[in-house]
């Protein structure tokens, strides 16, 4: 705006010398550097104006991208909670539904040993030679003879645990004999004393352990899940 200003001035000093001697010239001159000079005054006065305008709209354009910006990581956070709320789901489910397999094998193996009449049941704790952790196991026994099912009084039928068979599906005879190694807890604490309550049973052996080798549930040659029951 100051350089406009000095050069309006030094064109009136040259006008004046110049057309001195001629009024009517030096009139029209005056004339036209005064119109000349409301016209350049009103021009800066219009940006003087433009400014805060120009200025306002920037901070709103600001503040409209700092909104979205804010709302699409709002909207990022929200899809990725959704995504794993519904993987946890998913989870959940497989195993509820792993579960309640688990839950039909048992009553299917139940009702197979133990519905014919000719059967008792009894815990592997009645033998000397069985180890403590499979104390609690049931066991399913003949209690006559059936020709029709090739079994004769006394025979052991099975234990009813989801690891007494084999990987080919066999039934293991000495299955009370043989000691846990590693599986899952179906008996642990909460069943079984923890009186430091360290979450661990004051007494292992009266945990129940199963194996989960030979009971896993495959699709498409992998592995998905897996059940116990005892």
């Amino acid at each position: 705006m100051t350089s406009y200003i000095v050069s309006l001035m030094i064109v009136g000093v040259n006008v004046y010398s110049l057309d001195f001697a001629n009024n009517t010239s030096l009139s029209m001159r005056a004339t036209r550097l005064n119109v000349y000079s409301i016209s350049m005054l009103s021009t800066v006065h219009k940006n003087k104006n433009s400014h805060p305008k120009d200025g306002f709209a920037l901070v709103i354009s600001l503040s409209l991208m700092a909104f979205v910006l804010l709302l699409i990581l709002s909207i990022s956070t929200l899809v990725q909670v959704e995504i794993s709320s519904a993987q946890i789901n998913q989870k959940r489910l497989e195993a509820e539904l792993n579960a309640y397999l688990g839950m039909q094998m048992a009553l299917g193996e139940l009702q197979k040993t133990l519905g014919p009449d000719q059967r008792v049941s009894a815990t592997a704790n009645l033998f000397a030679a069985s180890k403590l952790a499979r104390g609690n196991t049931v066991g399913v026994w003949a209690s006559a003879d059936v020709a029709s099912l090739g079994q004769e009084e006394g025979d052991l039928i099975t234990w009813l645990a989801s690891d007494a068979v084999d990987s080919n599906g066999e039934f293991q005879t000495d299955y009370e004999k043989q000691e846990p190694s590693s599986g899952v807890i179906l008996v642990g604490v909460g069943s079984v004393t923890d009186q430091d309550e360290n979450g661990v049973a004051d007494d292992l052996n009266q945990q129940v352990v199963i194996d989960l080798t030979n009971t896993s549930i495959e699709q498409n040659g992998r592995t998905v899940g897996q059940y116990a029951w005892w």
